[in-house]
């Protein structure tokens, strides 16, 4: 059995553990130093299902690539929903 945690669920786990109250995310950045991939610097699968836990379908989803500079040289604006489309989040609950 593998136990994963990617950079994505760390930091929500971290406003879990600060806040007193369920945290709701309004946007995550995501960052890749890589300038030569084609790769978008976007969360994977499992990270979109965690954040869709903690957000609805607005919450935003920044994506920044970094050159070797270690300057922004590209940036991913898009929505979880449009990423997750027909997710199962915790209003299907209800």
């Amino acid at each position: 059995m593998y136990v994963v945690t990617h950079a994505e669920q760390a930091a929500i786990n971290e406003a879990c553990l600060n806040e007193p109250e369920k945290p709701y995310i309004i946007a995550i950045a995501v960052v890749l130093s890589a300038e030569t991939t084609n790769q978008h610097a976007l969360p994977c699968g499992y990270c979109r299902q965690w954040i869709r836990e903690f957000g609805g379908d607005d919450s935003l989803i920044l994506g920044a690539k970094l050159n070797a500079a270690s300057d922004i040289w590209q940036v991913e604006v898009t929505t979880l929903g449009e990423l997750l489309p027909f997710s199962f989040g915790p209003n299907n609950l209800k």
